[in-house]
């Protein structure tokens, strides 16, 4: 049976730079649940990191503890370094450049996850700049399909690994992260075949920052979209069967990810009407059709901020479903086609997994 208020380990990997690591630190501090213990693992971190944790290991005491690296070793080993330092039963994994928003957060990731094996905790982006609020749409998507999975299944085949719970026992069976490019999808996947239940946390939300940049962006989702290839070339055809199970809910996840995959559509529309009827003003045609596309994915994704207490905007979607959505859909593509034939030693410019 577990523990109503278990021991919480709080891990945090750092690279180099902060992020938030400070007010994500001030917030952990003022949380009021009681048994909880903040454990840091920091890669080649910066003279500031090290000045904000030098703060709260004097403020907070024997609760943080904090293992420096001179030389990366990249973050799944800071991660299961991190676990292996854990003494508390719930692990509460936390990137650093997330915040808690919640009021009594750990308390209430707690209660969440008495019913589960894994949790993933809700995420929103921060908007700060038109990139990150064509991010912010990404989310929404990836919310989305786990509250599906969640509510439709009890399990999940993947999860955003910015913010996430799991019991330390379940970690152990698991055997920890994986090295890769993808070390929290493939973590999930394990779970999965390993019959473990999934919670999607709402009643926990926490703020997530964008990449600060379009390179930063290129280079994060360029290594997301080739760690995709990787892990379908390694658990494919075990997802054969997830497959048998709920075709419409993988459909519907994929395509509200990936919502320009539509625009195939009004195109194709266009070249039978013009080119094999030869029907004048074929354009028009076509233009309503993507226009009618475009508002029911809006319906649709307004729907889902409803349901996780958001908001969007119309222009940002525009933007996000003609533009955005389709280079995020063309650096998937080329990735995993990259990742399915690449070999055990593909390495990437800046990462190390």
């Amino acid at each position: 049976m577990k523990s109503p208020k278990p021991l919480v380990s709080i891990l945090i990997p750092v690279y180099k730079e902060p992020r938030v690591l400070g007010e994500l630190l001030d917030l952990l501090a003022i949380d009021e649940y009681p048994s909880k213990e903040i454990i840091i693992v920091a890669d080649e971190p910066s003279p500031e990191v090290i000045k904000i944790i030098s703060k709260f290991e004097h403020k907070l005491k024997d609760k943080i503890k904090f293992k420096v690296n001179e030389r990366r070793v990249g973050k799944v080993n800071a991660l299961n370094t991190a676990a292996k330092m854990a003494r508390g039963d719930l692990l509460l994994f936390l990137d650093n450049d997330v915040i808690p928003v919640t009021p009594l957060f750990i308390s209430k990731t707690v209660k969440e996850m008495r019913e589960a094996d894994i949790g993933e905790i809700e995420k929103e982006i921060i908007q700060e700049n038109i990139l990150s609020k064509m991010v912010y749409f990404d989310y929404l998507a990836y919310n989305y399909g786990n509250i599906r999975f969640y509510k439709d299944l009890g399990f999940c085949v993947g999860f955003n690994g910015a913010a996430f719970a799991i019991w330390k026992e379940t970690f152990t069976k698991l055997e920890g992260f994986k090295r890769g490019l993808a070390e929290d999808l493939d973590l999930a996947t394990r779970s999965f075949l390993l019959g473990m239940s999934f919670k999607f946390i709402s009643s926990a939300r926490v703020l997530n920052k964008a990449p600060s940049s379009f390179k930063e962006w290129f280079k994060q989702r360029k290594r997301w979209a080739i760690g995709i290839g990787i892990w379908l070339k390694r658990y494919g055809r075990h997802l054969s069967k997830l497959h048998n199970m709920r075709p419409r809910l993988i459909l519907s996840s994929l395509i509200t990810l990936y919502p320009s995959s539509s625009l195939v559509l009004p195109f194709s529309l266009y070249m039978f009407l013009n080119a094999f009827l030869g029907i004048p003003h074929a354009y028009l045609v076509t233009l309503a059709a993507l226009i009618t596309l475009m508002l029911l994915f809006y319906r649709h994704y307004s729907k889902i901020a409803k349901e996780l207490r958001l908001r969007i905007s119309f222009p940002y979607f525009v933007l996000y479903y003609l533009l955005y959505s389709s280079l995020w859909l063309l650096i998937t593509i080329t990735g995993i086609v990259k990742g399915v034939l690449s070999d055990k030693d593909l390495k990437l410019e800046d990462w190390v997994p």
